[in-house]
C-alpha cells in the first residue's frame, strides 16, 4: 500500500501526526486571484507616486471603519461610501482618524515599512468634503498629495499587472453648466482593482484614478500567518 509522500516524510523524519501534514497542505492553498493581483499592483512602486506609503497605511484604517472601496486619485484618497450630509461624513472622518492611531495588523515587511511612514502623514490630511461626482459627502485623505505618477499610462499597467478582464465606462457629474466626466475603467479580478482614465485627462490612456476593494487589499499586504 502506497503512503502519500507528505505523510511518509513526516512519519520517517519526525514521527509527527498526519495533522501536521494536513496543516502543511493547507498553508499551500492558492490565494484568491484578487489578493494576488492587488499585491502585484501595490508592490510595484513605479505604479504609484511619492506618497505611496500613505496608500498602504490607509488600507487597515479604511478597513477599520468598514469601508468597502477607496478611490486613489492623483492627489487624494476618496472613501467609496456616499453620505447625505457633511455632518455624517465628518463623523466617519473622525472615526478614520481614530483608526489610524490603532496598532497596525501584522503586515508583510515591505508594506509594514511603508505603512509606518504613511501613518506620520495621515492625521492632518483626513477630512470630509463634497464629492462632485454625485454631490454626496465623502471622507477623504489628502489634497496636495502625490499618489499617482503624472505620466502613468494603461500600457504601463498592462506590462506589470497584465491585461484587464474588461473595460467599462462610467459617467460622473454633469447637470447645470457642468460637463460630465467619462471614466473608462480597466477592470481586474471582477472589479476588486480598477484603473481609470478620464475624458478630461491630457491623454486618453492616462491613468487618473485607481479603485481598490479594501478587504482584498488588506489581505494582499497582510503577513502570511
Amino acid at each position: 500500500m502506497l503512503v502519500r509522500p507528505c505523510i511518509r516524510l513526516v512519519l520517517m523524519l519526525f514521527g509527527a501526526s498526519t495533522s501536521s501534514c494536513l496543516l502543511n497542505v493547507s498553508a499551500q492553498t492558492p490565494e484568491p486571484p484578487d489578493v494576488v493581483q492587488i499585491r502585484v499592483s501595490l508592490t510595484q512602486r513605479g505604479l504609484w507616486g511619492q506618497d505611496y506609503p500613505l496608500v498602504i497605511a490607509s488600507i487597515p484604517a479604511w478597513a477599520g471603519i468598514q469601508e468597502n472601496n477607496i478611490v486613489v486619485a492623483s492627489d487624494v484618497i476618496i472613501g467609496g461610501t456616499p453620505y447625505p450630509t457633511l455632518e455624517e461624513a465628518r463623523k466617519h472622518a473622525d472615526a478614520l482618524r481614530e483608526a489610524f492611531t490603532r496598532s497596525l495588523p501584522p503586515l508583510r515587511p515591505a508594506f509594514a515599512r511603508a505603512a509606518e511612514q504613511g501613518r506620520q502623514l495621515a492625521a492632518s490630511k483626513i477630512s470630509a468634503s463634497r464629492y462632485g461626482g454625485d454631490d454626496s459627502y465623502r471622507v477623504i485623505i489628502g489634497l496636495g498629495l502625490h499618489l499617482l505618477p503624472l505620466d502613468l499610462r494603461i500600457s504601463d499597467v498592462r506590462s506589470i499587472v497584465g491585461r484587464e478582464q474588461m473595460e467599462r465606462r462610467d459617467i460622473e457629474g454633469g447637470g447645470g453648466e457642468r460637463r460630465p466626466i467619462v471614466f473608462t475603467g480597466y477592470i481586474y479580478v471582477g472589479g476588486a482593482l480598477i484603473y481609470q482614465s478620464s475624458s478630461y485627462a491630457p491623454a486618453p490612456d492616462q491613468v487618473v484614478r485607481v479603485v481598490l476593494s479594501v478587504q482584498p487589499a488588506l489581505r494582499a499586504i497582510a503577513e502570511v500567518q
